[in-house]
Formats: structure tokens, C-alpha cells, sequence
């Protein structure tokens, strides 16, 4: 979001939502390291998961085709790997250290943003995404 009102929608909590429990699934998952090992804290993830998108399914469910199976089945692999790999990661090190690799998302974003839609950020978006990743990697240098 920029400074101002004009682009201010109730779709704009969207993304604060999505920061706030990230932030909440990180410090709970620290907290929950103390007492659980990561396989079952993944095992939760996963019951979770399954349980909210079963019932989201019945409002958008769409036919399947043969592509669509190994798009999914890929996901569902490469997404296991990857929360796992954070809740190691969140056992090993405070959640304020990983944080600023998180910046890497934005950058991300503007790749796979350009590779499938063509789509390139404006400058000010580019500006905020170096300001933000800058102030993530000074924060990161000052706790070492």
C-alpha cells in the first residue's frame, strides 16, 4: 500500500490479516517446538489444512484434468518441504532472526510476477521493496 487514502479498500486488510498470522503461526510454532517435535507440529499443519480446504472445496470446487493432478500433487510435495524446512528453521533460531528472509518473497513476486504475466512493478513499488528489504537486512546485521 502507498501513503494515502486513495488506493485504502477493505480488500487492503487482506494482506495485513495474511502478516499478522504469519507472525502468530511463527511465534506459535517457536512456542510449540519446546514440546513437540517438527514432524508433529507438520502433522497439525497438515490436519489444518486439510480440514479448511475440504470444507472450502464445496464452494469452488472445479473439474480436475491430468495437468491438473500433477500441478497438485507437485504443490502439495514442494509446500511439505518448504513448511517443513520452516518449522526446523523456526525450532533452531528465534522468529525475529528468519524474518528477514522473508524480503525475499517480494523479489520473488516481481520474478514470477514478470516470468508468467508479464508484469512489471512501478518504480514507487520497486523503491518500497528496496526500502524494506534494506531496513530487514540492517535489522538482521544490528542483533548479530
Amino acid at each position: 500500500m502507498r501513503p494515502g487514502l486513495s488506493i485504502f479498500d477493505s480488500k487492503s486488510f487482506i494482506p495485513l490479516a495474511a502478516a499478522f498470522f504469519l507472525g502468530l503461526y511463527q511465534i506459535a510454532t517457536r512456542k510449540a517446538s519446546e514440546y513437540d517435535s517438527a514432524e508433529t507440529s507438520l502433522f497439525y499443519n497438515a490436519v489444518i489444512g486439510i480440514s479448511v480446504m475440504s470444507i472450502l472445496c464445496f464452494l469452488y470446487w472445479q473439474k480436475l484434468n491430468a495437468n491438473s493432478f500433477v500441478l497438485l500433487f507437485s504443490v502439495g510435495i514442494f509446500y511439505s518441504f518448504g513448511l517443513y524446512f520452516q518449522i526446523i528453521a523456526l525450532v533452531k533460531a528465534r522468529a525475529s532472526t528468519l524474518q528477514p528472509f522473508h524480503y525475499t518473497l517480494i523479489f520473488w513476486a516481481i520474478i514470477l510476477g514478470y516470468l508468467f504475466y508479464n508484469d512489471l512493478p512501478d518504480l514507487p513499488t520497486f523503491l518500497g521493496a528496496i526500502i524494506i528489504t534494506i531496513s530487514g537486512i540492517y535489522v538482521l546485521k544490528q542483533k548479530n
